[in-house]
């Protein structure tokens, strides 16, 4: 008798199962496009919402509509099972950022399931000037309406612009010009401003002054001005260009979508329109903006009356020599100062005077530059007394204004050379026909010889410094105390820090939570296998990420491990994962054993591949 009601029990379990999966096999197939708002101002992101109803075998589409910035959010998946009726749901959330004013149409888009095409309906979206009442159904639906009346309708491209000016486009190579670069704001709300970059393919681009701030009116229409100041030299001939010039930053928008974008099939009370307007969230959106290229031509230096030494400087420049002491004796240091300031040209590329007068001795000059000023300092020491001066110095520089070369002479300083004190001779090593006159000296009273045979040296060192069973036992105690630092470190925070420690304790939980199941499969207790089955992932992700046991369910979990780096491969088992636990722990389906196991073990590899790729 028992075995006869095992057997229509098994019976009846087949049937049901059969029904069920005919069901979902046979489940009627939608294609269906959704926006969270139809009338959006400027600057305010859509949700495109696409859910495909009747099987979850199908990839995110590309989407692309004019007028829009898209970007691609997530999927999200759905299994129900209600009075034995079996659906599933997958949706592919998208975020559209409107790039000018009008109205748009998101057009017809497709899939392909089982070689049957799918398609949902257009959706025509009315973007407004900012500052709009976008989702007011009193007000019209013509953006001209609702148009700012001292501007026309501006796209997001003419509301940020960015435009690089320069005095003239013809200069002279190594010639200094100034650049500013303006960037023009309205009614956008931008943070994080980067300092403009170029591309500096034949230029030298200067550093940036303090930028400026302030309005100006272009075309009509009041502008926020960015005002970024800086210098450029080019480094050859010919034409070149400037530019573009990108400046980097984040565009805030605001996105009062219908549902979390992470969870598009919630819709909990908190998907009321009133808590949606009032709970109108701002994001991030990084955004580049970037500047016309400028042609400059870029003539050479005339040869016609170039100085002899000539060294390439151009600009408008001054020029100081100083040299101090002017009285010394024979042998004596004196110090050449000159300073070369100046503007119109790249102090970098200017190159100093060399200074090599007869009768000296001259050491390396020392250069630096300083506030825009370029100094070179020398040593200088005479070697006889008959130097009755300094020589002159001079400096030539092209003029880009004058369009002339212009020499700057410096000298000649008058220069006292006294003979030196008796014994005090100057010896210059390195002078043809200079005397060499040596003092005689008391070899070994005041200098202790080196020895050519030094004998045997002593070994002073504590012998036990040198043995090597000391250094393993002074390696191994520094080790010891190392680990016990580490160790006590670890154990202030474990105990200090509770999010630290759930996630340190969210493996062996797991562990213990796969032990447990594991009981219960040898036990054939079905519905406490997949509870604790269940529950142990539940627990792990919530300790190793941090989470809210709100954000644990369908694609709130699989955005958040897809922010954190997850691969396509691991997001897949998990939601595969989480959908046979959820039909077995729903649906009145006698699993057998073997199938059981899988679960098991599916939930085994996917909690180690997390610790692997995302620990």
């Amino acid at each position: 008798m028992d075995m006869r009601r095992i057997l229509l029990s098994f019976c009846q379990a087949a049937v049901l199962f059969f029904f069920l999966s005919s069901a979902a096999w046979s489940e009627d197939v939608k294609f269906e496009a959704s926006v969270s708002e139809n009338r959006v101002s400027l600057g305010t992101a859509v949700d495109l919402l696409l859910t495909v109803h009747g099987t979850q075998d199908v990839a995110p589409l590309t989407v692309s509509v004019d007028g829009f910035d898209v970007r691609y959010i997530g999927p999200s998946t759905q299994v129900s099972v209600i009075n034995g009726e079996y659906s599933t749901s997958k949706a592919f959330n998208y975020s559209l950022l409107p790039l000018k004013e009008g109205k748009f149409t998101i057009p017809s888009l497709e899939i392909t399931v089982k070689g049957q095409i799918y398609r949902t309906q257009p959706i025509i979206i009315d973007v407004v000037p900012p500052g709009s009442e976008a989702t007011d159904a009193n007000k019209s639906s013509d953006p001209a309406a609702s148009a700012s009346p001292t501007a026309e309708a501006m796209d997001l491209k003419s509301r940020i612009r960015l435009i690089v000016l320069v005095p003239r486009t013809q200069c002279f190579i190594n010639e200094k010009l100034p650049v500013v670069v303006k960037l023009y704001v309205h009614d956008v709300p931008l943070q994080d401003i980067t300092l403009p970059e170029f591309t500096k393919n034949g230029f030298n681009i200067g550093d940036y002054a303090q930028p400026r701030q302030y309005e100006e009116v272009m075309e009509g229409v009041k502008f926020q001005v960015v005002e970024f100041q800086t210098s450029m030299s080019p480094t050859r001939t010919g034409k070149l260009v400037l530019g573009p010039a990108e400046v980097g930053a984040n565009l805030i928008y605001k996105s009062s979508s219908r549902g979390s974008s992470r969870d598009p099939f919630n819709r909990g009370i908190f998907n009321d329109d009133f808590f949606q307007s009032f709970f109108n969230t701002y994001q991030k959106r990084p955004l580049t903006i970037t500047s016309k290229a400028i042609e400059l031509d870029v003539d050479p230096l005339p040869e016609e009356g170039k100085p002899a030494g000539f060294s390439g400087a151009v600009g408008q420049f001054d020029f100081l020599v100083e040299a101090n002491p002017l009285e010394v004796k024979v042998g004596d240091p004196v110090t050449l100062r000159m300073t070369v300031t100046g503007s119109g040209g790249d102090i970098k590329t200017v190159k100093m005077p060399e200074f090599q007068p007869e009768g000296f001795k001259a050491y390396a000059p020392q250069v630096k530059e300083d506030n825009g000023k370029k100094i070179l300092e020398e040593v200088v020491i005479p070697t006889k007394t008959d130097i009755k001066e300094i020589p002159q110095v001079s400096f030539s520089y092209f003029d880009p204004v004058r369009k002339e070369y212009s020499i700057l002479t410096k000298g000649p300083f008058p220069l006292k050379v006294l003979p030196p004190a008796p014994g005090e001779e100057f010896q210059a090593v390195g002078f043809a026909g200079q005397p060499t006159n040596l003092l005689k000296e008391d070899f070994g009273k005041d200098i202790i010889f080196i020895k050519d045979n030094p004998g045997v040296f002593d070994d002073k060192e504590s012998p036990v410094r040198r043995q090597l069973s000391f250094l393993i036992a002074l390696l191994l105690y520094i080790n010891i105390w190392g680990g016990l630092f580490g160790y006590y470190c670890y154990r202030a925070r474990f105990m200090t820090d509770q999010k630290f420690a759930k996630k340190m304790r969210a493996p062996k939980l797991a562990r213990n939570g796969l032990l447990e199941a594991e009981k219960a499969l040898e036990g054939n207790s079905r519905e406490k296998f997949y509870d604790v089955l269940y529950n142990t992932l539940r627990t792990y992700l919530s300790d190793a990420f941090e989470l809210p046991p709100g954000e644990l369910d369908g694609a709130s979990i699989i955005g958040i491990l897809r922010d954190k780096g997850a691969g396509d491969g691991l997001l897949e088992n998990l939601s595969k994962v989480q959908e046979s636990c959820d039909v077995a722990r729903f649906s009145s389906v006698a699993l057998t054993a073997s199938e059981m196991k899988k679960s098991l073990e599916d939930v085994r590899l996917l909690i180690e591949a997390i610790e692997r790729q995302l620990s």
